[in-house]
């Protein structure tokens, strides 16, 4: 397997271990978009590469003719909600096969056969189809009323989104080619018979006009220092961080067996467990209140968690690295813990002890953080390659030589950055990326914009796995925290959704039955 095959993989099962995080933590309504919105971009990767989905499309004649939903007067026909459908679909189909090779469970759904008849909730009975449709018909919805609001409100679709549209028809034309298939058949492999390239490129447009004109919204709430500091003081637990130290282990019971040699259990079997857990979580609790430092904490760590191989030999115990944990949230913690850590009156060198079943776990506690670290800001120039390339390498390197035999300004840098950047996000800032928090770039990246000893002007050429080579320039600390990012953010997401919901009084939905039945009649 070559470097970029691996690159590949190990991208995708970060990108696994994130979702099955997000399983068992929740995650906020932004985080999850972040994650679908980065699902997408591999269910589309699998479009281009000749995946398809499911090929066995009924004719999609029906679709175009009947309506599927009404808005503000205007009727909008089946073919739409069938496309969003069958994005949605092929969205979680991919997903079920990332997490699948992973041995992590996403939906349980077999693809292949009608999500129609597949049982979603057994309580109401509702199937996986009927709450997928139900996603499809609110996410055109949620277009329809933003491109509804942005035309009352004299919004023209900017130049990026004109790019936008074009780059995406030209990607979806051009991967079409390269299967020697037209760009037609791609979609309606995909998508369905109800989906035409017209048709793909007043959806997609709707979509991007839609999403610009939110995008502008949200930028344009008016959030101030007071209104983020009484939020905060209101949430501070959906903001700060805690550092500790903890460990764990599993008490030893004996085994319980019968005249049989079956293993059995009753209530005198679960006292002798329950009493042998409770002297050990004694014991425990004991040997760590006798604790004066982390030192001793790991040292202590290390000695309880010791254990044997399978020659009988004694292994080592856990580690000082592996004791520490860092910037945990509110939600990732026990309920338990979530009240002994977030108290107050908490202090550095605290320690408890907790049990869960047989498994018990020893805490000692470093640190709350209250997100008041300032954030950074920093151009680049990014240049994009799966792996190291000397090639690419040496451009990057004429690139910043270019610059050194300037003036070596921060403007000349951002023209450079406009001229040879293919980092999307930032090319129509120049390369800019303002108040980045520590955490939120890639890890080389990241290492890189808050190493201790950066200075402004300061550049660099970096290569990441993910990415490829940064040119950087740092540009310096911006008075904003991470704290003062977070709540902005969290502010303007509340106002939003209050926005959308002042959207659907004004623009009230109705469902059109007939339409909708026959996308039902149509995946069946």
């Amino acid at each position: 397997m070559g470097k970029a095959e691996r690159i590949r993989e190990q991208k995708q099962e970060r990108l696994v271990q994130t979702a099955a995080s997000a399983k068992k933590k929740g995650l906020n309504p932004k985080l999850k978009s972040i994650l679908i919105g980065a699902l997408s971009v591999v269910v589309i990767a699998a479009l281009v590469a000749g995946i398809v989905v499911n090929t066995q499309r009924k004719n999609g004649t029906a679709l175009k003719r009947a309506d599927a939903i009404e808005v503000n007067g205007n009727t909008y026909k089946a073919a739409e909600v069938s496309f969003y459908y069958n994005t949605i679909v092929n969205q979680m189909s991919y997903q079920q096969q990332l997490y699948a090779a992973y041995g992590i469970t996403a939906y349980n759904i077999d693809f292949s056969q009608s999500l129609f008849e597949q049982t979603r909730d057994s309580d109401t009975g509702l199937s996986w189809g009927d709450y997928i449709l139900d996603q499809a018909v609110q996410q055109l919805y949620t277009y329809v009323t933003l491109e509804e609001a942005g035309k009352a409100a004299g919004f023209e679709m900017p130049e990026t989104g004109k790019t936008q549209l074009e780059e995406t028809v030209a990607q979806l034309e051009e991967s079409a080619a390269e299967q020697n298939v037209t760009a037609g058949m791609l979609l309606k492999a995909n998508y369905g018979n109800a989906i035409t390239t017209e048709l793909y490129k007043e959806y997609l447009s709707r979509e991007i006009y839609a999403k610009l004109y939110g995008q502008s919204v949200g930028e344009g709430f008016e959030v101030t220092q007071n209104d983020i500091d009484t939020y905060y003081g209101e949430h501070k637990t959906d903001f700060d961080v805690v550092d500790y130290r903890s460990f764990s282990f599993t008490v030893e019971l004996p085994e319980h067996l019968d005249e049989n040699g079956e293993q059995y259990s009753d209530d005198a079997t679960k006292a002798e467990d329950e009493k042998l857990i409770a002297e050990a979580l004694a014991d425990l609790k004991k040997r760590v209140e006798a604790v004066k430092s982390e030192d001793e904490f790991n040292e202590l760590a290390e000695e309880m968690t010791r254990g044997t191989d399978e020659d009988g030999e004694e292994t080592e115990g856990v580690s000082a690295e592996e004791t520490l944990k860092e910037g945990v949230g509110y939600s990732s913690l026990t309920t338990d813990m979530q009240t002994w850590m977030f108290d107050e009156a908490r202090e550095a060198g605290d320690t408890n002890v907790a049990s869960s079943s047989s498994t018990l776990t020893a805490y000692y506690f470093l640190n709350r953080d209250d997100r008041s670290e300032l954030t950074r800001s920093v151009r680049h120039i990014l240049l994009s390659s799966e792996e190291e390339d000397e090639t690419i390498a040496d451009k990057a390197q004429e690139i910043l030589d270019k610059w050194l035999a300037g003036d070596k300004t921060e403007e000349s840098f951002g023209a450079l950055a406009a001229e040879y950047t293919e980092d999307t996000g930032s090319k129509e800032t120049n390369g800019l990326y303002e108040k980045v928090m520590r955490g939120e770039m890639v890890s080389e990246f990241d290492e890189w914009l808050y190493d201790e000893a950066r200075k402004p002007g300061d550049t660099e050429i970096i290569f990441s796995d993910d990415f490829g080579y940064h040119i950087m320039y740092y540009v310096g600390e911006t008075d904003a925290t991470t704290r003062d990012v977070l709540v902005d953010a969290a502010i303007r997401e509340e106002r939003y959704a209050a926005y959308l919901e002042q959207l659907e009084e004004q623009y009230p939905l109705t469902k059109l039955s007939a339409g909708l039945d026959k996308i039902e009649k149509a995946e069946k």
